[in-house]
C-alpha cells in the first residue's frame, strides 16, 4: 500500500463524532482570548516597586563583602551623580537601615539641588575627586550615577582610591576601557 503524500496524517481525534480531523494544536500564539489564564500579580506589589525594592536593597548589601564592615556597622555610602538616576539610586537606598548617605558629589547644582535640600546634613561637592580626598575615610563605597562617557573615568579614580564601586550601566564606552579597569593601576 502506497502512503498519499498529499494527504498528510491528521494530528488529532475529534472525540464527538470519532472522525480523524485536523486540527492544530493550541498554543498562546494561537489560542482564542482567554484560554490561557494571566498570572495574578498581588495588588499590594506591583512589578515597578518589586524591582525599586529589590535594586535598593541589593545595591546596598551587595556593594561590599561581608568582612568589609562588622555585622552592626552601617555602609557610608558616596554618590557621584544624584539627579536624574542618581536621584533614583539615593531614594532607593535612603530607608535602608544598613546604609548611610556619607557624602554627595554632582556637577550639575541644579540637578542636585532637589537632594541637597532633602539631605541638607551630607556632605556635598562639585568634583568627586575632591570627594574622595576629603570623605575618602569615612566612604565604604561608592554608587556611581553620571553620564556613560564619564563612567570610565570616575570608576578608575574610586578604584583607584580602593573604594568598591557600584557602577549604573554602561560599565565603559569601548573595550579598551574596560580592559584598563580591570588592574586600575595600570597607566591608560
Amino acid at each position: 500500500m502506497k502512503a498519499n503524500l498529499m494527504h498528510p496524517k491528521p494530528l488529532y481525534q475529534n472525540e464527538s463524532s470519532l472522525q480523524i480531523t485536523r486540527q492544530r494544536p493550541i498554543s498562546p500564539m494561537t489560542a482564542p482570548p482567554n484560554t490561557f489564564p494571566k498570572k495574578q500579580i498581588p495588588s499590594s506589589m506591583k512589578r515597578r516597586q518589586f524591582l525599586k525594592t529589590t535594586a535598593g536593597a541589593f545595591a546596598g548589601v551587595q556593594i561590599l563583602p561581608a568582612s568589609a564592615v562588622g555585622a552592626n556597622e552601617r555602609l557610608n555610602l558616596a554618590f557621584i551623580g544624584i539627579g536624574g538616576k542618581g536621584e533614583h539610586a539615593v531614594r532607593s537606598l535612603q530607608g535602608n537601615s544598613m546604609v548611610n548617605l556619607a557624602a554627595f558629589a554632582d556637577v550639575d547644582e541644579r540637578s542636585a539641588a532637589k537632594m541637597r535640600k532633602e539631605h541638607a546634613g551630607v556632605p556635598f561637592e562639585r568634583d568627586f575627586r575632591r570627594l574622595l580626598d576629603r570623605h575618602g575615610k569615612d566612604i565604604d563605597g561608592v554608587v556611581i550615577s553620571t553620564p556613560d562617557h564619564t563612567h570610565h573615568c570616575i570608576a578608575k579614580w574610586c578604584l583607584e582610591a580602593g573604594k568598591p564601586i557600584y557602577l549604573e550601566k554602561p560599565l565603559t564606552h569601548n573595550i579598551a576601557e574596560a580592559r584598563d579597569l580591570i588592574n586600575p593601576l595600570s597607566s591608560p
